[in-house]
């Protein structure tokens, strides 16, 4: 057995869930993975809480590797990377402890994702319950390796030592005696969630333009037209919103702030966009680059307005969330009503020119 190993992590591209960064720090060691995610990662969903007024916004395919329907999940749907979903039973059943299995499973070559309180380790995450990513173990100094979004959101790298590890794991999932799965509910820890693992594996991607097409198709609808080989589950209650119409999920939020009807403030809304838009310009810029598209240098600067823009809107709602002036929401819906329109032409003309 090895006494240190550390795996290589690459940057993620994307920035609002931890997960969906976990994923991509995997996944883009492999070379044209990051075609795969030029041809996905096109549309957004999301949807407005009715009762709650709770808004919420995402990408396809979807970040959290614990979703039911798998056929939406990133996890499950990457080419680029060998993922698995472990039971605690399996761990206890067969090894000593969770850090015995970490060991074992990090020489094999994979990264770990389990979700752990926070409280008992010395660096954490705001959140009660979060889900750091191991990627490696010293055991002379007695560490972990972990990622997760520990810089104020951003993605970084740090330590963690082994007891407070396994302290943190034993309190989130196991009884006083430790022979009992934890059952706190559906809104805590739940006996079904697993422990996650995945390695990089080599795979020969091409971009597909017609599969792209299809989901731009889509996106300017703001109609989902794949139900029959990745279903959307609908529900009552909430209002959807999919494709470009998720200017105007962004929009009626900023209505219920300057209602006063909700106090939840989300920069995650935001952050997605600005997401979707970076990731819009680095796809076309590929494109063009590959002769898929006649990209014109005119157009590629609208693409980069956009995305500048939508770091812009991002800059704004952080400065509503301290001053609290309304007028900053006005801004920011009249901003998102210009990208709206720019992005429809931009992307109208891409779909007329592949």
């Amino acid at each position: 057995m090895s006494d240190r190993i550390v795996h290589d992590l690459a940057e993620p591209i994307l920035r609002t869930w931890a997960s969906e960064s976990h994923l991509e720090s995997t996944a883009l060691l492999q070379e044209n993975a990051m075609e795969w995610m030029f041809d996905n990662y096109i549309n957004l969903m999301g949807y407005q809480n009715y009762k709650t007024k709770e808004f919420f916004l995402e990408i396809i395919p979807r970040h959290d590797p614990a979703y039911d329907e798998k056929t939406l999940c990133s996890w499950v749907r990457c080419p680029f990377i060998e993922f698995y979903s472990i039971s605690h039973n399996f761990v206890k059943n067969n090894f000593a402890d969770i850090l015995d299995y970490i060991i074992y499973t990090v020489e094999k070559g994979y990264n770990i994702y389990v979700k752990v309180i926070q409280k008992f380790l010395s660096v954490r995450m705001p959140s009660m319950y979060h889900s750091p990513f191991i990627y490696g173990f010293d055991k002379s100094k007695r560490i972990l390796y972990v990622a997760d979004h520990y810089d104020q959101g951003k993605y970084m790298r740090a330590e963690l030592g082994l007891d407070e590890f396994l302290r943190a794991y034993n309190f989130t999932y196991w009884d006083e005696d430790g022979c009992h799965l934890l059952d706190e509910g559906d809104d805590s820890v739940r006996e079904r969630e697993q422990i996650y693992i995945a390695r990089p594996r080599a795979f020969k991607y091409k971009f597909n333009a017609d599969w792209f097409l299809l989901q731009l198709r889509d996106y300017l609808d703001s109609t989902y037209r794949l139900d029959s080989t990745a279903a959307v589950t609908e529900g009552t209650g909430y209002k959807g919103y999919f494709g470009i119409a998720s200017y105007d999920l962004l929009t009626d939020y900023m209505d219920v702030l300057a209602r006063g009807e909700s106090d939840i403030k989300d920069w995650r809304l935001f952050t997605m966009l600005c997401d979707h838009k970076k990731l819009f310009r680095l796809r076309m810029e590929f494109l063009r680059s590959k002769g898929i598209c006649p990209v014109s240098d005119t157009e590629l600067e609208r693409f980069i307005w956009l995305s500048q823009m939508a770091e812009k809107v991002l800059g704004l709602f952080l400065k509503y969330l301290i001053s609290k002036k309304s007028n900053v929401l006005q801004e920011i819906k009249e901003d998102l009503s210009k990208m709206k329109e720019v992005e429809y032409k931009m992307l109208l003309a891409v779909q007329g020119s592949i």
